[in-house]
């Protein structure tokens, strides 16, 4: 599925900010459920109809099959994704985590790639790059994200059913 661009309407770093403490209950975000998180602050943003050109998903990983997996996929070469030591976003300049914006420690020492060739000129191959991913690879088992995606579509959010289990 491919999203259209929306211009202009940047959201700001309050408006983030909300977006995070609307999460903040949810256990375990950074033990395998940083791509939920990515996958969810994109869907967040089409939602409220903010600008999309500015999203980039980060992938940190210790080696590199998981990010010429993931570069492989997104060029289209394969249908196959990987999961990766963690993922974070960017948007306006800024780089977030579930957990806010985010604590480079927590990814020292890690290779860190921008995953590109996501926001094409013809819309956005982010939907399609998450839901694959979380649905094909395998995640930490200490976030529930069943649990997860409960609470998040009380919060008005679709979710495909694919993506209620870890793999």
């Amino acid at each position: 599925m491919r999203i259209r661009k929306c211009v202009g309407n940047v959201a700001t770093v309050e408006q983030i900010a909300e977006f995070h403490q609307s999460i903040e209950d949810i256990p375990f975000k950074n033990m395998g459920g940083c791509l939920f998180f990515c996958y969810l602050f994109y869907k967040w943003l089409i939602k409220n109809n903010f600008d999309l050109r500015s999203f980039d998903i980060v992938q940190y990983s210790y080696g590199t099959y998981e990010i010429v997996t993931n570069q492989e996929f997104i060029k289209g070469n394969h249908d196959v994704t990987a999961s990766s030591y963690h993922f974070t976003w960017m948007y306006n300049g800024f780089e977030y985590d579930s957990c806010g914006e985010l604590n480079k420690g927590t990814v020292e020492g890690k290779k860190r790639v921008v995953l590109e060739g996501l926001q094409t000129r013809y819309g956005s191959l982010v939907i399609e790059f998450c839901e694959t991913a979380l649905s094909q690879s395998s995640w930490n088992v200490r976030f529930n994200r069943y649990n997860a995606v409960k609470h998040v579509r009380k919060l008005g959010y679709r979710i495909p059913r694919k993506l209620e289990h870890s793999i």
